[in-house]
């Protein structure tokens, strides 16, 4: 599985803050910041609120 298909499915249960995202997946932040990043930019993922204070979810 790749952190791509992890991070859409782990999203797909529920809209997270990027602080929990990386303490559910064990991945460094640096990678999961950029994982959540690519997503963001191909549109497979969304973010709602007001930064820093948002969460992330899936379609």
């Amino acid at each position: 599985m790749t952190r791509r298909h992890a991070a859409i499915q782990l999203l797909r249960l529920g809209p997270l803050p990027l602080r929990e995202f990386v303490e559910i997946t064990g991945w460094p932040y640096k990678t999961a910041r950029q994982t959540i990043s690519r997503l963001l930019e191909t549109g497979h993922i969304y973010y709602l609120g007001e930064r820093p204070h948002g969460v992330y979810g899936a379609y």
